[in-house]
């Protein structure tokens, strides 16, 4: 954890320099990865982190004025909104709950310091990343079972960890990942 967080630092300095962004986003990444961590130790997101990293990140931008007021609000009422769809569409579809309340609150909070664009892409890159591993472990232990016949949960995986990979990707490539997908698929229309 200590390494991510040292190579996280050093790319956000590269890539924004010691600038306001930079103090923005750097108490985000750091709580990102503790989110992650504890989701895939024990499937819970704790209210007191969400919450201190809204407040801190409120905080921060009235001090700084690191990114507009309008984008914030905006990145976290349509992130959250669209995440808590997807949860109550998930659940229907399934019959079970498919994603956590916890996941539709991190998922406003990275709108928060995102922005709603950046938000889909770190979802549509979670989304995609834990799809594939949801398979690979299908295809692995098959039954839900390892080879010793221990029982293995490839129903449920924590998905914090992926969003917050999905939105730390976004932040450092975000721009020029939707730059290519346009060309890619846009252009020739």
């Amino acid at each position: 954890m200590e390494l991510l967080s040292g190579i996280l630092t050093l790319v956000s300095y590269l890539q924004f320099g010691l600038s306001q962004r930079f103090l923005f986003y750097m108490p985000f990444m750091y709580a990102i990865i503790v989110i992650g961590m504890i989701d895939l130790r024990i499937q819970v997101i704790p209210n007191k982190i969400l919450m201190f990293l809204l407040l801190f990140g409120i905080i921060l931008n009235i001090l700084l004025k690191a990114v507009s007021w309008n984008e914030i609000l905006l990145g976290l009422f349509v992130s959250g909104l669209a995440m808590l769809l997807i949860k109550w569409a998930a659940s229907w579809f399934l019959q079970k709950e498919g994603l956590g309340t916890g996941d539709v609150k991190l998922s406003a909070l990275i709108g928060f310091f995102l922005g709603w664009k950046l938000f889909f892409m770190a979802l549509f890159i979670a989304s995609s990343i834990a799809l594939l591993i949801v398979l690979f472990m299908k295809f692995v232990f098959g039954k839900n079972e390892d080879k010793w016949g221990r029982g293995v949960n490839t129903q449920q995986i924590p998905f914090a960890p992926f969003l917050g990979f999905g939105a730390i990707v976004s932040l450092f490539a975000g721009l020029p990942i939707w730059e290519w997908y346009l060309s890619v698929f846009w252009e020739p229309f």
